[in-house]
């Protein structure tokens, strides 16, 4: 059986804006103007109109002020010079006033999406500094013809309850947020949400489209008994399975002209079924919003230069690393009916640690929301947690067992063509064993069992 990862998902809007950002200006030597006059050649922060999200002060005091005003910018896209005074203490935190610029927006929800220039000429003696975006328009491109085919297998326990009316409204966020914040794109929906605001579409909107199918994919794949993390496990799965990675963009690797193409961004989700890390991950962020859930979009460039978006979501209380670029993979599989290539789940990458079960191979070790990455201790046992009605859980100590969780497994799906059961054996389990079992007891099906991670004892059972 051959397996092809996504390690690498590429995350190339970020890592281009990064380094397409303009050069700072020299440092002036003096300046005989006054704070006054310095001031008056700039519009700064308290003079824009009011907007639905919190204007930021004119006076930037700590850097999460300055990545929050950077990120207010992109989301009005707000394609002027706009100044902040930079206040004494925050000042001391650093040496540099560009590079704290280009860190902030390094670390943003939004803002490195375009490029900009600081404006830095009146910080030296006045400590005054602005910030030009230069917006434009984005998620223009639908995805290019695509060569990655298979059948694609749904995991244990993913299902379409469709038990939420067609114009069931009652989500969580509707209920309870932080006031309504009107938005127009993708970009603004997927941020307002995260951010616990109520996102509330224009009129014949992109956002209103967006938001319509998302809450579509919620009332099919989630119900209101279930507790967060059964919502997560579908949203994860659904993001997994039913949204494919984009590879033919992916390898594309048209950089300067990268913020057209969708599968970065909610369009390549919802109205593609097609997108790479970081549409997949603004994705989770909305998803998860909608139905109550903590969750934020992260991004990491690893040792390699590759660069990566994935999620921390909050599960009953506890904070977790959820990676949906890697909760599937491309495999082919020998079977007597020859060559199957497949879409196969993992659940490895659900709610798990820092470490993850790939180890070194990514890093997974973002410079954002470091105060909820300090709070992520240990991994959801899901092989331990996930049960049958009957009680019956994933890990297990004989090939029995797997085999009386697979038929109580059946009566659930009716069928288990074209689903996966991952395990967690003992060392008492082995994969000729597993695979002698379901042979005998499922003919008609052509069960392929195979090891998922090197350094854990998960086996993964897929039925074809």
């Amino acid at each position: 059986m051959k397996r092809r990862s996504v390690f690498f998902a590429v995350l190339p809007i970020v890592v281009l804006m990064l380094f397409s950002a303009c050069a700072s200006p020299e440092k002036p030597f003096s300046s005989n103007k006054s704070y006054e006059q310095a001031a008056a050649g700039y519009t700064f922060a308290d003079g824009l109109s009011e907007t639905d999200l919190p204007r930021p002060a004119r006076e930037i005091g700590s850097f999460s002020e300055l990545v929050y005003a950077a990120d207010y910018l992109a989301f009005y896209r707000i394609s002027e010079a706009v100044a902040f005074d930079v206040s004494e203490e925050y000042a001391k935190t650093f040496y540099n006033v560009y590079q704290e610029c280009m860190r902030a927006i390094g670390v943003s929800d939004l803002a490195a999406l375009y490029p900009v220039k600081v404006i830095d000429e009146d910080y030296y003696t006045h400590r005054i500094v602005a910030l030009d975006f230069q917006c434009r328009d984005f998620a223009d491109r639908p995805p290019r013809e695509t060569s990655v085919s298979g059948t694609v297998i749904k995991p244990f326990g993913y299902l379409y309850y469709r038990e939420r009316a067609d114009d069931f409204e009652d989500f969580p966020l509707a209920l309870k947020n932080r006031g309504e914040v009107t938005v127009e794109n993708s970009e603004q929906l997927w941020y307002a949400a995260g951010k616990g605001y109520l996102p509330v579409p224009a009129a014949g909107s992109t956002a209103q489209t967006l938001l319509a199918d998302a809450k579509q994919v919620l009332r099919t794949i989630v119900y209101d008994g279930m507790t967060d993390t059964e919502k997560l496990k579908a949203i994860y799965a659904f993001l997994s399975v039913d949204v494919l990675y984009d590879y033919e963009t992916y390898g594309a690797g048209d950089m300067p002209d990268s913020i057209r193409d969708q599968c970065f961004f909610l369009e390549g989700v919802f109205f593609n079924r097609r997108a790479v890390c970081d549409g997949k991950a603004k994705a989770y962020c909305l998803l998860a919003a909608l139905e109550g859930i903590p969750c934020v979009r992260v991004t990491d460039v690893d040792r390699d230069f590759s660069a990566h978006a994935y999620n921390y979501v909050m599960a009953e209380g506890k904070w977790y690393l959820s990676c949906t670029t890697n909760g599937a993979s491309v495999a082919e599989f020998e079977t007597d009916g020859g060559t199957i290539r497949a879409i196969v789940p993992d659940y490895g990458m659900f709610l798990t640690d820092l470490c993850t079960p790939f180890g070194e191979r990514w890093t997974y070790r973002s410079e954002m929301y470091p105060e909820i990455a300090a709070q992520i201790r240990e991994p959801y046992d899901y092989w331990g947690e996930t049960k049958t009605a009957d009680g019956k859980s994933l890990r297990i100590s004989s090939a029995k067992e797997a085999i009386d969780f697979s038929v109580a497994a059946e009566k659930t799906h009716g069928s288990l063509k074209n689903r996966q059961i991952e395990f967690w054996a003992e060392k008492t389990v082995t994969p000729e064993s597993l695979r002698e079992a379901f042979k005998d007891l499922f003919p008609q099906y052509a069960v392929q069992v195979w090891r998922m991670f090197d350094g854990l004892p998960v086996f993964a059972c897929t039925f074809l």
